[in-house]
């Protein structure tokens, strides 16, 4: 990624963390250093939203890129701000939350993430199905299972029990 080496891994952190917190306004983003930024982790996407100069048209970009980008840091510092953006407003930052936090590989969160099962958008369930598979948390089962009796040929759900099943026997 070049933000990190641009900046060093905990500085890049530091303002995905900011950018995902959401607390910058469109202006702030678009003439200032997280510029930059944006342009590192929104690739042409940003470059396009930005050609106004107010940042109107970013809304909800900048949190998704920081959290998508979250993921391949690798870092456990990442987490706490994760499980936070799983409450994010919009339903695309949540999605992409969860499916970092499944892509990192977050244990202990099975309380956090399960609640995504009965979000209002169907990528968010599903992304949270997906993540509980990968984390591989035994925990998950008993709500994947129930998800299971609903949707008995939800292959995502059958996927992630299958993955905690292998997991939990090795």
């Amino acid at each position: 990624m070049s933000l990190v080496g641009r900046l060093g891994p905990s500085q890049a952190l530091a303002s995905l963390v900011e950018l995902l917190a959401g607390e910058l306004s469109g202006e702030e983003l678009v003439w200032s250093d997280n510029r930059r930024v944006l342009v590192d982790i929104g690739d042409g996407h940003a470059r396009r939203l930005m050609t106004d100069g107010t940042g109107a048209r970013l809304v909800y970009w900048p949190r998704v890129w920081a959290a998508r980008s979250m993921a391949y840091l690798d870092d456990t510092d990442a987490v706490g701000p994760l499980v936070n953006g799983v409450s994010d407003e919009h339903w695309r930052v949540r999605m992409t939350c969860v499916q970092s936090l499944g892509r990192l590989g977050a244990e202990g969160l099975t309380s956090e993430l399960v609640h995504g099962l009965d979000d209002d958008h169907w990528r968010v369930r599903e992304a949270t199905v997906v993540a509980l598979g990968r984390i591989g948390d035994s925990d998950a089962l008993w709500r994947l299972s129930l998800l299971l009796d609903k949707e008995p040929e939800n292959r995502k759900v059958e996927a992630a029990i299958s993955h905690i099943d292998r997991r939990s026997a090795t």
